[in-house]
């Protein structure tokens, strides 16, 4: 008997394949502040594996709390896009997965295993662009914590829907998508 080598396994599941025409809301942040070049967008980072380890933890404990929130009413995993043509020739989409959506808000879980006190300046942007996405008042941001006798869903951060704000980000991002276009007749020439 020997051990049994998941690794190429679990590195095809944590791969993103970007699109040139369609952005995840959740790399929407680190494009905007240049933490993502086009070329890194086209063809990836090479993931490392205590990356993949922590993506793994955290599907694993976005799966197991899926269902307590499904109990409390929330519907969960849910998937919009919301489409953009800034000329006749170009078109993109924006794709958005919220962890739960509730009336007139947007629930989304961050699940590091150290304690967060405040949500990160990414994941309130994030969140951000859901209650424009789904059109939601309000958006929050929660930690899964266990305390000496409760688990909880700690909020960490609140957001407010701001649409004006939301159209300046979608004009930044087409900027992006022009570098890409840029680049990619570039590439090819």
């Amino acid at each position: 008997m020997k051990d049994i080598n998941l690794t190429e396994l679990l590195t095809r599941d944590h791969k993103r394949e970007n699109k040139i025409d369609r952005f995840n809301s959740s790399e929407v942040w680190a494009i905007l502040n240049g933490y993502i070049t086009p070329k890194e967008y086209l063809f990836g980072k090479k993931l490392e594996m205590k990356d993949i380890k922590t993506m793994w933890r955290g599907t694993i404990k976005h799966k197991a709390l899926e269902s307590y929130l499904k109990e409390l009413g929330w519907e969960t995993e849910v998937k919009t896009e919301i489409n953009y043509k800034p000329d006749k020739e170009h078109f993109w989409t924006l794709v958005g997965k919220a962890d739960g959506i509730k009336e007139n808000e947007v629930l989304e879980l961050k699940t590091s295993e150290k304690i967060i006190n405040q949500a990160k300046p990414w994941q309130e942007f994030q969140v951000k662009l859901y209650c424009s996405l789904f059109n939601k008042e309000i958006g929050g941001i929660y930690q899964p914590i266990f305390t000496k006798d409760q688990f909880l869903l700690r909020l960490i951060g609140e957001v407010k829907k701001n649409d004006k704000w939301f159209r300046e980000v979608i004009e930044k991002l087409n900027d992006f998508y022009k570098k890409l276009l840029d680049y990619e007749r570039n590439k090819n020439s």
